[in-house]
């Protein structure tokens, strides 16, 4: 017979850990898993200045850590790579199955998948990632105050990505494969400057970013610069969904409520899958509104 949780949480970034601190913390018993290691992309981030309570920053990885320790405080279990491949979710209780083999029951499912980021796989990205290589100016852009930086893409999200660099950088290069609507109509300041048509090569740096390498116009060219920002958008969360009922947004993106609750009951989500903020804080908090309802449920159906 399996084991029932009161709650299985899918993922263990910032958003499943905050679901697992609050649910552990209320007396539910809740299970954390996660496809790879604990803390998820925020063991990336370099240095993170805009997560309250730490004026001077924190780096991603002791931040994910901190996270890990108070979860673990309060009696989360965490199961670090189990990724789960299969839900059925319509069940009482849901039913999880992972690549491993094994099967989990929760009386309720909180989704905390977050959602990949598009990557140009050019060389240089991975191995720079946290050290100047960036998928979120708003949250690294800080970072690179009055320095020379290269945003990547062509679309809405490199045009708010380079507008936001500019008031804090002295330069900014726009690096985009094909010209766009967006970036024709645009109106930069005068510290942009557009290479529409541009085909990167590499990003350079032994530690840090030094140079971006591409090719414009026929001509091989290589720009200094201290961070790129690869603004390419966010794929919605949709293959481990596609066998549920799950409701979605038009962007493919877990459609929630005010209280987090999806269109299945007892099945929550929070942090990137549902689309909306992107950043650390915002996951943290709808993950507490998503634990906090799930909590209401259990009571309800007589868990505690």
């Amino acid at each position: 017979m399996l084991e029932i949780w009161d709650s299985v949480v899918v993922g263990a970034g910032p958003a499943g850990l905050t679901a697992g601190i609050y649910l552990s913390r209320l007396g539910f018993k809740a299970l954390i898993l996660d496809a790879g290691r604990a803390g998820g992309r925020l063991r990336s981030a370099r240095l993170i200045e805009n997560y309250p309570g730490f004026p001077d920053g924190v780096e991603g990885s002791v931040l994910a850590d901190r996270f890990i320790d108070h979860a673990r405080r309060f009696g989360a279990d965490i199961r670090e790579y189990e990724e789960v491949t299969a839900l059925q979710l319509d069940t009482s209780p849901k039913l999880l199955a992972t690549r491993k083999g094994s099967l989990y029951q929760g009386r309720t499912v909180i989704l905390a998948i977050g959602a990949p980021r598009m990557m140009y796989s050019i060389e240089g990205e991975e191995r720079l990632l946290g050290r100047g290589v960036s998928y979120c100016a708003v949250c690294d852009g800080p970072l690179y105050r009055g320095m020379d930086v290269a945003v990547v893409g062509s679309g809405m999200e490199a045009l708010e990505d380079a507008t936001l660099l500019s008031k804090l950088a002295r330069k900014v290069y726009i690096l985009a494969s094909k010209p766009s609507r967006e970036l024709v109509e645009a109106s930069f300041q005068d510290n942009v400057e557009v290479y529409a048509g541009a085909e990167v090569k590499g990003i350079i740096g032994l530690e840090k970013v030094e140079s971006i390498k591409f090719t414009y116009m026929d001509r091989d060219l290589e720009l200094p610069v201290s961070a790129v920002f690869l603004a390419l958008g966010i794929l919605p969360p949709s293959k481990l969904l596609r066998s549920t009922s799950i409701e979605l947004t038009p962007d493919g993106f877990i459609k929630v409520d005010s209280g987090q609750a999806t269109s299945i009951e007892g099945v929550y989500a929070a942090g990137d899958c549902v689309g909306i903020g992107f950043q650390v804080a915002v996951a943290v908090g709808q993950a507490a509104v998503a634990a906090l309802s799930a909590s209401r449920y259990l009571e309800k159906v007589g868990a505690k």
